[in-house]
């Protein structure tokens, strides 16, 4: 594997570790009673961070083999 290929996954971990990380703490957030972040608008694009990144998580740990 080339140098190229191994830095493009390790961006890629990076960026699904970050989705999730983002998802965690928005929630957490959420239980503290901000309510800024229980609007529909949010909960989609937090809801769709999380299966996106999950996804590229997935997806990246089978192709990295």
């Amino acid at each position: 594997m080339d140098q190229g290929a191994i830095g493009g996954q390790i961006l890629s971990l990076v960026l699904s570790l970050s989705g999730i990380f983002a998802f965690s703490i928005h929630t957490h957030f959420m239980r503290q009673g901000r309510e800024q972040f229980k609007t529909p608008v949010s909960l989609f694009i937090l809801w769709g961070t999380l299966l996106l990144s999950v996804a590229q998580l997935g997806v990246t740990i089978i192709f990295s083999g």
